[in-house]
């Protein structure tokens, strides 16, 4: 039987999980939780959506993103009715969409995803927020895969100094940007940036380099 306090503890259970760095774990542990859900709300119930997202966003860590696709659009069909079309949290399932088109070889519909959301995330979190840099990052890179290396360059400066403040300047995270910068710059033929960006990407990594790597 499934009561109330059952759904309480997969409804705590399910982002713990999700946010444990385990995409096995939580694709294992949601697709358990669905039918749960779907029994106890009804299969239209935004609360479902919510796990049919968090189990879209496994797969697509675990490199399905067709699965991710069928997922993440059945529960934006949901949110929509539910919260509105102009709701973060269709924003939300929307980037999410953005990222699985990249995924499936399709930047266009990925770009212009991210453009209809972008006001939406700046709106919600203010524009020096991460998960507004995040979506800049992931602009960026639908515009390097059209060709549009320009605007590429113009997005990851953007979100630039948002990561250096938000996980400071030695984290493996702006590394990460900084190798993207990189390249760009190189595409650009900007060749003393490139040089600046791959040198401290470079530093940034070994620093935290286990000194067991080899």
């Amino acid at each position: 039987m499934i009561t109330s306090k059952v759904v309480e503890l997969w409804e705590i259970l399910g982002p713990a999980y999700g946010a444990s760095g385990s995409p096995q774990k939580a694709q294992k542990f949601l697709e358990q939780a669905l039918p749960v859900f779907e029994k106890y709300y009804g299969r239209d119930h935004f609360k479902v959506a919510k796990v049919r997202v968090s189990l879209g966003n496994a797969y697509k860590d675990l490199c399905n993103p067709h699965k991710a696709k069928e997922l993440l659009e059945r529960a934006l069909a949901i949110q929509k009715k539910h919260y509105g079309p102009d709701h973060f949290e269709v924003a939300r399932t929307l980037a999410n969409l953005g990222n699985v088109y990249r995924d499936l070889g399709n930047p266009q519909k990925a770009k212009e995803l991210f453009e209809r959301v972008s006001p939406v995330f700046e709106k919600h979190y203010g524009s020096g927020h991460i998960q507004v840099a995040k979506l800049l990052v992931s602009h960026g890179g639908t515009h390097g895969d059209l060709g549009d290396h320009k605007e590429k360059k113009e997005l990851l400066e953007q979100a630039f100094p948002i990561f250096e403040e938000h996980y400071g300047p030695d984290h493996p995270e702006v590394a990460k940007l900084l190798a993207d910068l990189c390249e760009v710059y190189g595409t650009l033929g900007d060749h003393k940036k490139q040089q600046e960006s791959f040198a401290r990407a470079v530093s940034i990594f070994k620093e935290h380099q286990s000194p067991n790597h080899f």
